[in-house]
């Protein structure tokens, strides 16, 4: 589908400060924020993208302020590789010199607003080139105009393209930039409430009518089906009864669930199960599409929450803006999220590009730590580096665990285990964590540099309080990096890094330090992907075949789940790709 990549908006109910940025969006994001912070008037400039673009807004969208700024909307068209190749097939344009011309224009300050690659177009009121309330290009034309290479390469453009131009540049500026905009293309964008019910009608047909479709489909659509059966696997999932499906009567006036030999109404199940499936059915059947929803966690248990995110992200084709007030839903590895927050100076919004903002995302909504330990399994390591060896290999392991779901991956910090004192109070209360979950890891660096090495008095602190009940794993080696093959890790930082860096021996190395003490080491997480992008399966290497056995059964009977075969598969070697 035809994504939104990003988008700007001043002047617009409660933005009434500077343009705010809503960028780089991806398939599912998130607008977390407070009660009246604003993330609700984000998904209304969503509803009428298309609206906005041809005149300012009117009465209760025009900001209610003493004096309220001009009116701005700025649209990301995407890439600008990919809109110079849109420009070239509508156009039909194969002249490289013209190719170029318009390259060098789309790179110029005024399009490529942040420098970054990406293509914009903005839409004011400013400027004598529209009627009063009409939106146009002219300011941005006019930036465009007064930068060298921008008015350079647009002229061009225009000359060589058009068969009448114009000896002002600003002029030839207004025209490339209409240009641009007719490979502009805005999704079909639906609005759903979290209270949606079962009778609530969906482009005229009922959503019941569309799930029928997609059961038993005309033979062309065959394909359709696939669609109902991923519906019926959440319903099981949500259920957590494996025999649970989704029927519709003949009478098409309910939705029912059959589990074992009992048939309910869907409601029977209580709210927040129904809710969940049919906004997972609506998300179904809509396709291609551009899906705003409106705080979906109302009534729904914080593990809900995460399976509606999963789903939408694995079994749908469409692009999701959420507004959210649950900390519950901000998980980084699934969805794009932004902080929106309401300051004298209107709506302000921030991408939370990095754990640390989304912590003030979850202390702003009111949540403590603990708020957030939902999943069944908590395994807390140091940090980010070690979080995607973790998944990575528990996903060798047992491929049907899911992170977010079945368990967590928290960050302790490298300073509660390396730098404090055994009876700080900081580590009396990472320690008292384990009455929140028995079902509870934690996984230890050992730090060791030669085999007789000793545990700092921490460390042997919490491996001694916290592994009954619990699990507490101290790597074998000096670091969770040294589970990687020497030779392994050796080709990966090779083809990452050209500054020397100490030769690995043995499982005692220092696997990422740098020879000279003064040059900065390897980053720990861009090692990480590239090594588990590489390691394809085995891990019967040092402890990490057992280890990792008994995490993936902790995890497992966390969530009642039989105990899979992972051990014996784990005992192959490692294998890894070039």
């Amino acid at each position: 589908m035809e994504m939104l990549t990003g988008f700007g908006i001043r002047g617009f109910r409660s933005f009434h400060g500077q343009t705010q940025y809503v960028s780089p969006l991806s398939d599912i994001n998130l607008i977390a924020g407070q009660n009246n912070s604003g993330k609700s008037n984000v998904l209304r400039v969503v509803k009428e993208l298309a609206d906005l673009r041809r005149a300012e807004p009117q009465g209760l969208d025009a900001p209610r302020t003493p004096n309220p700024p001009p009116f701005e909307l700025a649209i990301r068209l995407g890439r600008r590789d990919d809109v110079l190749a849109d420009m070239c097939e509508k156009h039909r344009v194969t002249s490289s010199d013209i190719i170029e011309a318009a390259r060098r224009a789309l790179a110029a300050p005024a399009v490529d607003i942040f420098r970054d690659g990406g293509v914009w177009l903005l839409y004011t009121v400013a400027g004598s080139m529209g009627g009063q309330g009409q939106l146009n290009h002219y300011q941005q034309a006019d930036q465009l105009a007064r930068d060298a290479d921008g008015a350079l390469f647009a002229n061009r453009y225009i000359q060589q393209r058009m068969s009448t131009w114009s000896s002002d540049s600003r002029e030839n500026a207004s025209e490339f930039l209409r240009q641009v905009e007719a490979v502009l293309r805005i999704p079909t964008v639906r609005f759903v409430e979290a209270s949606r019910r079962i009778g609530d009608q969906l482009d005229g047909v009922a959503i019941i009518e569309k799930l029928a479709a997609l059961r038993a489909p005309q033979w062309e659509d065959d394909e359709d089906r696939a669609g109902f059966d991923a519906i019926n696997e959440f319903v099981r999932s949500v259920t957590d009864d494996p025999s649970a499906t989704l029927e519709i009567p003949h009478t098409r006036d309910q939705l029912n669930v059959r589990r074992g030999n009992l048939l309910l109404p869907l409601d029977n199940l209580g709210s927040g199960i129904a809710q969940v499936i049919m906004l997972a059915a609506y998300a179904s059947i809509e396709q291609n599409t551009l899906v705003c929803m409106e705080e979906p966690e109302v009534h729904l248990h914080p593990l809900l929450q995460r399976k509606l995110l999963r789903y939408l992200k694995e079994q749908t084709d469409n692009q999701y803006i959420i507004a959210t007030h649950s900390a519950h839903m901000l998980d980084s590895e699934i969805a794009s999220v932004f902080h929106a927050t309401y300051t004298d100076e209107g709506t302000q919004i921030e991408f939370a590009g990095n754990p640390s903002k989304l912590s003030a995302i979850c202390y702003d909504l009111g949540y403590r730590p603990s708020d957030l330990l939902q999943t069944n399994c908590v395994i807390w390591v140091e940090g980010p580096s070690d979080r995607i060896y973790i998944a990575h290999w528990l996903k060798l392991a047992n491929p049907n665990l899911r992170e977010g779901i079945d368990y967590s991956i928290m960050f302790y910090g490298g300073r509660l285990l390396n730098h404090l004192t055994p009876n700080d109070p900081d580590v009396d209360e990472f320690i008292s964590l384990r009455r929140l979950n028995r079902h509870l890891a934690v996984v230890m660096d050992s730090d060791r540099s030669t085999r007789n090495g000793a545990l700092n008095p921490t460390k042997r602190r919490i491996n001694r309080e916290m592994d009954d009940p619990g699990l507490v794993w101290v790597t074998q080696g000096r670091t969770i990096e040294n589970y990687i093959p020497i030779e392994v890790l050796g080709r990966v930082l090779q083809g990452l890094y050209t500054k020397p860096l100490l030769p690995n021996l043995d499982r005692y190395s220092d696997a990422l330090r740098p020879k000279a003490p003064s040059v900065k080491g390897p980053d720990k997480v861009k090692v990480a992907r590239e090594v588990v992008r590489r390691w394809e399966s085995g891990l019967d290497y040092l402890d990490l075949h057992r280890r990792i056995a008994e995490l993936a059964s902790l995890i497992e009977s966390a969530n009642g789940h039989q105990p899979s075969m992972s051990a014996t598969r784990l005992k192959a070697t490692p294998a890894f790709n070039a």
